[in-house]
């Protein structure tokens, strides 16, 4: 059995994971003049998946099409997704105490 040397993970456990960014939004905002707030209302999101957004992290699929249909654009327009990052199916190993896992 192969292990990853980093996470001790049998190879058959890994997968492929995605990152996404929504910089192409911000860029769009910025070239129609409009603040994220004024998104959040013409669009009708929370501002809980605003803060997603501003931090790369995924949103359901509903959400971005509210934000489509207020912007009147394609979804290819305000999102993409990044480079693959090696992700474990298994849960994180241990740490030693007194250290905060980032997940």
């Amino acid at each position: 059995m192969v292990l990853n040397q980093v996470t001790k993970v049998p190879a058959y456990k890994r997968v492929q994971a995605m990152s996404v960014s929504y910089d192409k939004l911000w860029k769009l905002l910025i070239d129609r003049k409009m603040s994220r707030t004024e998104l959040k209302d013409a669009s009708g999101i929370s501002f809980n998946v605003l803060a997603k957004m501003g931090r790369n992290e995924f949103v359901s699929m509903e959400s971005l099409y509210k934000i489509c249909c207020s912007l009147s654009c394609d979804i290819g327009e305000i999102m993409e997704f990044t480079d693959n990052q090696t992700a474990s199916l298994v849960a994180a190993q241990p740490r030693p105490e007194g250290t905060i896992s980032r997940a």
